[in-house]
Order: C-alpha cells, then sequence, then structure tokens
C-alpha cells in the first residue's frame, strides 16, 4: 500500500484536540490545533521549562512537563494510511455514511486508505465510539469521501487504552445505499416509524459504549444516561437491529410491522454485555424524557 505523502512526510499522524479545523485548501496537512507528529511536545516543554526556570524550581518544572504531557494525550491519535497522493472527487453530494464490519465493499468502490484510532493510559475516558469515531468522520470529510467501514472496535480494559480504538477503511462509493434509519432530534411527521433508544443512569457498567447497528449501517452508541431517536425509512421491511459489546453483536427482536414509535431500554448485564426490553409506551416515554442526554 503506497503511502500518502502529506506535510509530515509520509503515514498521517495526527493528535486531534477537541477543537480544531482544517485547511480546505491543503487536505489533512493539519491546520489543526493538536500537533501532526507524535510526541511533539516535547521541544516545546523544553523551552517552557527554561521560561519558567527560578531558583530551586525544578520541582516545578517537573510538574510543569507532566501536566503538558496529560494534556497532549489527552485525545486519541489518528493514523490514516492513504493510497493516493490527492483526494479523490466525490460528485455525489451525500451526507457520510458508516458501516459495520460485515457489509461488502462493492467492487466499483474505491478504498482510498485505511485508517485507525489509537489512545493510550493518559487519553480521556470521554473519548468513547461517538467522539473517537467523530475523529475520522471529519478527516474522511476532508478527504472528499463518502463513505467508511468499521472493520473493529476494541473495548477498553486493563493494560489497554481507555479509549475506544477503531479500525477500519475508507471508501468512496459511486452509489451510495440506501439510508434504512436516521439518528434524529424529534419524532414530529405521524406518518413515520420511530424507535427510541434509551440508557438510564447507572453505576454499574457507566463507562462501557455500545454500538448500535442498523442492517449493517452504524448509527450511533448509546452511552450511560443517554438516549437517542431513530427514524426508519419508508420502504424498510426488515428491521435488524445490533449493539456490540466486546466485538460480539446481540440481536434485538422486532416486529417489522409495528407502526408509530417503539421504546427499547438498554441496560448493562452481569457480563458487561446489553441487556435489551422492548417497553410498554406510558413507562418508556416517561423515562426517554427524564433522561436529557442526546448525542
Amino acid at each position: 500500500m503506497k503511502e500518502r505523502q502529506f506535510v509530515t512526510g509520509g503515514i498521517f499522524y495526527c493528535r486531534y484536540s477537541g477543537y480544531f479545523s482544517v485547511s480546505a485548501s491543503n487536505m489533512l496537512s493539519c491546520n489543526l490545533t493538536g500537533q501532526c507528529f507524535e510526541m511533539s511536545n516535547v521541544s516545546s516543554t523544553r523551552t517552557l521549562g527554561h521560561v519558567y526556570k527560578k531558583p530551586h524550581s525544578m520541582r516545578k518544572n517537573i510538574y510543569i512537563l507532566i501536566i503538558l504531557l496529560i494534556y497532549s494525550c489527552s485525545a486519541p491519535k489518528l493514523t490514516i494510511i492513504s493510497k493516493f497522493d490527492s483526494p479523490k472527487e466525490n460528485n455525489e453530494n451525500t451526507s457520510l455514511i458508516v458501516f459495520g464490519k460485515n457489509w461488502i465493499i462493492p467492487d466499483s468502490s474505491i478504498v482510498v486508505g485505511e485508517f485507525k484510532t489509537r489512545g493510550n493510559f493518559f487519553t480521556s475516558m470521554d473519548y468513547r465510539v461517538n467522539q473517537s469515531l467523530d475523529l475520522v468522520k471529519k478527516a474522511t470529510n476532508n478527504l472528499n469521501c463518502n463513505a467508511i467501514r468499521i472493520d473493529e472496535i476494541k473495548f477498553p480494559g486493563p493494560f489497554r487504552s481507555k479509549s475506544y480504538d477503531i479500525k477500519g477503511k475508507i471508501l468512496l462509493l459511486k452509489k451510495v445505499p440506501k439510508y434504512y434509519g436516521y439518528p434524529v432530534k424529534n419524532t414530529n411527521d405521524k406518518n413515520k416509524r420511530y424507535i427510541k433508544m434509551y440508557r438510564p443512569n447507572k453505576i454499574f457498567g457507566s463507562g462501557i459504549s455500545f454500538p448500535v447497528f442498523l442492517n449493517e449501517q452504524f448509527l450511533f452508541a448509546i452511552d450511560n444516561d443517554s438516549k437517542s431517536i431513530i427514524e426508519l425509512s419508508k420502504d424498510l421491511k426488515n428491521i435488524n437491529i445490533e449493539i456490540e459489546s466486546y466485538n460480539e453483536r446481540f440481536n434485538v427482536q422486532i416486529d417489522n410491522k409495528f407502526s408509530g414509535t417503539i421504546y427499547i431500554k438498554c441496560e448493562v448485564d452481569g457480563g458487561g454485555n446489553p441487556k435489551v426490553k422492548i417497553e410498554e409506551t406510558d413507562i418508556g416515554e416517561e423515562t426517554f424524557n427524564e433522561i436529557k442526554n442526546m448525542p
């Protein structure tokens, strides 16, 4: 695979911060708040050590170095290996679509590159599936591509990264498949079908983030004390919702012929897997409205 030559000289190593922008004239050349090469803050921390140097201030300098090191590692590192020297043009002005690992890439599609996010011991626990994938989406948009396939989501664990490390492929599809469902903010259209999924606030398993797939299209990850609304496509006949936990998929049994809105309650069982229940409308609506966090 040919490595794409960026300003950093080959493989794109970019530590995204929470706020950044990418120069449109120089795709992924890293006009970012974060640094574009690994451990780039080493030289700057030495400089700061001289600036703040005072008599008997060695301990203070060490504290500054530790704080800067932890801050520089607070977000996962995104690596993209691209096959092309220049971004391909996306002629279909469509939004980005994300697929699961079981989705078969059409022969007419172009695999523009591969990506992976990787955290470490200091990575903020705020970087769960949704947040880590947002980094990939922003980079993919700047490559003028219209699809991502997630090949692996590595869950946190002992002696692992605190973030959800994701690997996959960046794609340019000549024909974008139909959307089976969309995450939306409200249920205003009475002629459409909706799924309201929610996860009450519980201490046990609160750090686990469950990716949710609809017919192999990634929708979102359901986190502790959060909720989401799925608007189903009108021509969707077979509803296959799966929730992933530690590389295992769990199917949610739904009546394909339901109308209106159904409520899915998601919790964490003793093994760290999703425990799902189709809730009664009155109870589901009340609990859903009590939860305020909607990605």
